[in-house]
């Protein structure tokens, strides 16, 4: 037993020499580059492969990085629209406050209407409202909006509709007051390439105003007093004349607030 042992380990041991000397002196390590050969496309094989996961790697870490700017876009336009919200609350607060100023002339009783045609054109900028003479409405009276702003003032009156001369249209002048200096000024429309704007007129060179004074009716024409109107939003000193350059942005827009009020005359 132990013989046929030893003669399979002689066997194998010679095995092995006659293969190495055949290799190197025969073969001319043609076994060694046979394994080389075989072993060279599996390193390509693993290199590729470890470029190919990188790649992945990185497509992947894009992926993430589109996720999260997508996250923030939201979270911006989020806090875009609250901090709308918080200035239109300030506005508002801004508009009950410079109200609260002045001791108002109030007429008797208030003609509650709603908007139902806009009527906009190069030379006038007005608006129909559902109340007329059948309701009580005469010409001249004034027309406001919830918060005390002026909306501006009946042109023409039917049986059970009215038109409104707004404030940003050129036919329609009112007096004004700023309410951080108390000069007086006129205010008119700027017609339909400005929608929503007016210039201010009679302020003089010497006068103080500045960006983001509050303008409301002086009560020195058929309008009652203390009405917001808008803020100033430019105002420039003009060199050689005797008045400055204003312009204001008005407070009301009647696209978002049907509902209206008119001054009935006490």
């Amino acid at each position: 037993m132990r013989e046929k042992r030893y003669s399979r380990f002689v066997l194998v041991f010679v095995l092995f020499i006659g293969l190495f000397l055949s290799n190197t002196y025969i073969a001319h390590n043609w076994i060694y580059n046979a394994f080389t050969g075989i072993s060279s496309p599996i390193r390509w094989i693993e290199t590729k492969a470890i470029r190919i996961q990188t790649v992945l790697h990185v497509i992947k870490n894009i992926q993430s990085i589109a996720q999260e700017n997508e996250q923030l876009r939201q979270e911006n336009n989020t806090l875009h629209g609250q901090i709308g919200t918080i200035q239109t609350l300030q506005q508002q607060n801004d508009q009950l406050l410079a109200a609260s100023h002045f001791i108002n002339k109030r007429p008797s009783k208030l003609i509650v209407g709603k908007i139902f045609d806009i009527q906009r054109s190069s030379t006038s900028s007005s608006l129909l409202i559902d109340i007329g003479s059948a309701e009580g409405i005469e010409k001249s009276m004034a027309v406001i909006a919830s918060g005390n702003i002026l909306l501006g003032v009946i042109a023409d009156i039917y049986t059970h509709s009215s038109r409104v001369e707004l404030l940003d249209s050129p036919t329609l002048s009112v007096n004004v007051r700023v309410t951080e200096t108390g000069t007086l000024a006129s205010v008119h429309g700027n017609g339909t390439n400005q929608l929503g704007t007016a210039t201010v007129d009679l302020i003089t060179n010497k006068d103080v105003i500045q960006e983001g004074n509050t303008l409301i009716t002086s009560g020195l024409d058929t309008l009652p007093e203390g009405l917001y109107v808008g803020k100033i939003s430019e105002a420039k000193l003009t060199g050689g004349n005797l008045f400055q350059y204003v312009r204001a942005n008005l407070a009301f827009d009647p696209i978002t607030r049907p509902e209206i009020f008119v001054f009935a005359h006490e």
